[in-house]
């Protein structure tokens, strides 16, 4: 699996996250409501970064893995 960094734009802001997953094609199949960044933001420090991968690092399929804003991004869609 690759590490790719996504982003949920809600408007106000976004909710970034790193996800694993096979492919970028794999992460838009399964949540088109993120997209797929190619590159780190340069505004991203390593406390940043670190704070990500601890708390917002998941496996796409995973949902066990999945963080809580995404759960509920998931719900939303799914009601």
């Amino acid at each position: 699996m690759k590490e790719f960094w996504v982003v949920y734009d809600y408007g106000m802001g976004g909710g970034w996250a790193l996800a694993r997953a096979e492919s970028q094609s794999e992460i838009a199949r399964t949540f088109p409501e993120l997209k797929v960044v190619d590159e780190k933001p340069e505004w991203m420090t390593q406390e940043i970064e670190r704070k990500l991968r601890t708390e917002s690092s998941f496996a796409v399929g995973d949902p066990r893995t999945y963080p809580k804003w995404l759960r509920d991004l998931i719900d939303e869609r799914d009601e």
